[in-house]
């Protein structure tokens, strides 16, 4: 067992079991050895380390490794919520961002506070870093989302709601800035608008939808366009409506 604790000691120094003194010391004296044997220990520590992967494989290995970085294409689908727990959400959301405006409170609108809602009000094909997988859709959820009236009339609902928070009025193309409905910078949640309204227009084959959607894309696209001070972040301004 002391011989054991010795090699566990001197040969995994980074183990998790170990403290930060153990650890410390650990990394201390392979350094020591290292030096005073002019390298030839690091041979040793080599192969200690590849005959205990042969053959004694560490079980908890892909526990500690974070999940492979993934293409769209690619994206787990064991994560996704499901259309129903995602409309829920949607739905919830709405609700409070409609009273949110009644009492003019607009700033959780314009920016992240709180929960933040971009990823269920403008769900987009890509994986986010605060929700992973949760509310990424592939086409055929998309496709399913189009042809729910419900969904499309929130989400519509909900692209009108955040533009006013920046003073735009997407109904009459027109900007009515006040203390509280103004562009404060937060580019990102037009830039997710602007990828989830064209991802929805892609795959719509409802002529009507399609041109809801289209006419919401020309309005933010004008938005953007006629104020300097506005923006979309790069990776977004291909989905902007391209000038004739």
């Amino acid at each position: 067992m002391f011989i054991q604790n010795i090699y566990h000691f001197l040969i995994h120094p980074l183990d998790k079991s170990h403290n930060l003194t153990q650890t410390t010391s650990s990394i201390i004296v392979n350094i020591a050895l290292t030096i005073l044997t002019k390298g030839r220990y690091l041979l040793a520590f080599g192969a200690a380390h590849l005959l205990g992967s042969l053959f004694h494989p560490s079980p908890n290995t892909s526990q500690d490794l974070p999940p492979p970085t993934r293409s769209t294409s690619q994206v787990d689908r064991t994560h996704f919520v499901g259309i129903a727990a995602l409309k829920i959400k949607q739905s919830t959301c709405l609700a409070k961002l409609k009273q949110l405006a009644d009492q003019n409170i607009w700033s959780s609108l314009r920016t992240h506070q709180g929960e933040g809602f971009d990823w269920w009000m403008f769900p987009t094909d890509r994986p986010t870093a605060g929700q992973g997988t949760k509310y990424t859709l592939n086409t055929e959820n998309v496709k399913t989302l189009l042809r729910d009236n419900e969904f499309m009339t929130s989400y519509f609902e909900g692209i009108d709601l955040v533009a006013q928070s920046w003073g735009w009025y997407t109904i009459t193309d027109s900007l009515v800035t006040t203390n509280e409905q103004k562009w404060v910078g937060y580019s990102i949640r037009l830039s997710k608008m602007m990828h989830s309204l064209y991802l929805f227009s892609q795959n719509a084959t409802d002529l009507p939808i399609k041109a809801e959607i289209e006419t919401k894309r020309r309005s933010l696209t004008k938005f953007i366009r006629e104020n300097s001070e506005v923006q979309v972040d790069a990776w977004a301004q291909k989905y902007l409506i391209r000038e004739p």
